[in-house]
């Protein structure tokens, strides 16, 4: 019985992470939106080491923007208001170099 609940919650892990990084095939309409705010933050410098998206850097900066609220809470509405943010800081960041 042991062995079947530590399968189980590997079992719950493993989609978590599928469902976290939008491996799972859902059709989300705001996913597109959600990626967008993604890129532009990326190419404003909110990238790792290794190439990749600096998401705990781009949380805090949508934390502390208008809705105060984690990335995926926000309504298509506000998302469309973050990927202009995201924007003007790309433009922003790319101007300085």
């Amino acid at each position: 019985h042991e062995y079947r609940s530590q399968i189980a919650t590997a079992l719950e892990h493993a989609i978590g992470l599928l469902v976290a990084f939008g491996l799972t095939g859902t059709s989300d309409p705001n996913d597109r939106k959600r990626k967008r705010v993604i890129s532009h933050l990326k190419e404003a410098g909110y990238m790792l080491p290794n190439g990749r998206a600096d998401m705990q850097a781009i949380e805090a900066w949508v934390l502390k923007q208008k809705h105060g609220k984690r990335l995926n809470a926000h309504t298509s509405q506000e998302l469309s208001e973050l990927i202009y943010a995201a924007e003007k800081v790309k433009q922003h960041y790319l101007s300085k170099i």
